[in-house]
């Protein structure tokens, strides 16, 4: 099957690969430049900007890519709000673009269109819900709520039938919060004069006494149980 590229100039990523920010927003800018126009016509703001905050979510990946963190999930919806708007509401495109959402070959008989178009839209539905509940199990994690079925069927308003397809989103969000747990200083302690203070972010584990890494295992502990709590919890 011949595919067009869905824009004629892809997003330059290169020049602004020193900010994770700058990276998304470049991505995701061509991302909503490709299906405003179709969203327009056929669907809603509203599906607009779910089909971009699961794209934004998705490419969110940036500790695969060899950054130490992913972005926040405020800072990804403070870009998705601004993409969606500035393009929605101004972005009309050139007569050099490629029509079309998915830019098939013309050639292609129209019940096979039909066919990729009805799967696109299938997996861009499912890329939102993907998204909604990722979203709603990681705020329930910061809230240090329950992360429940049910308590993200009402974050989401989605049903509980349709959240247990997703456990394994809520697994993957659980084992990302489990990997952002700092890891303890193991090495022996020193005898100091004065122990009790506070930790700067910049020292390392062979200059802490032995007060501050007695400190540092009960933080691990409770982050552990924390999270151990909400794991066992998930039914």
């Amino acid at each position: 099957m011949a595919v067009k590229r869905w824009w004629s100039k892809g997003p330059n990523v290169d020049s602004v690969s020193h900010s994770r920010n700058c990276m998304l927003f470049e991505e995701l800018r061509f991302y909503a430049y490709s299906i405003v126009n179709r969203e327009r016509e056929q669907g809603t703001f509203q599906s607009f900007n779910r089909l971009l905050d699961a794209y934004a979510h998705d490419h969110n990946n940036f500790k695969r890519r060899g950054s130490k963190m992913n972005l926040s999930v405020p800072e990804v919806s403070a870009i998705v709000k601004s993409v969606a708007r500035w393009t929605w509401d101004r972005y009309r495109g050139t007569n050099r673009c490629h029509r079309g959402a998915m830019g098939l070959d013309p050639s292609l008989p129209l019940q096979e269109k039909q066919r990729l178009s009805a799967q696109r839209t299938h997996e861009s539905r499912q890329r939102a819900t993907e998204s909604r509940i990722r979203a709603a199990a990681k705020s329930l994690i910061q809230m240090r709520q329950k992360l429940t079925q049910a308590a993200i069927a009402a974050a989401t308003r989605l049903s509980r039938q349709i959240v247990a397809k997703y456990s394994a989103i809520v697994e993957e969000v659980i084992t990302e919060s489990i990997s952002n747990v700092i890891p303890m200083a193991t090495t022996k302690s020193k005898n100091v004069n004065y122990g009790a203070h506070q930790i700067s972010a910049s020292r390392r584990a062979d200059e802490l006494d032995g007060a501050e890494i007695e400190n540092c295992l009960k933080m691990s502990l409770t982050l552990s149980h924390l999270i151990i709590k909400l794991v066992t919890s998930y039914v």
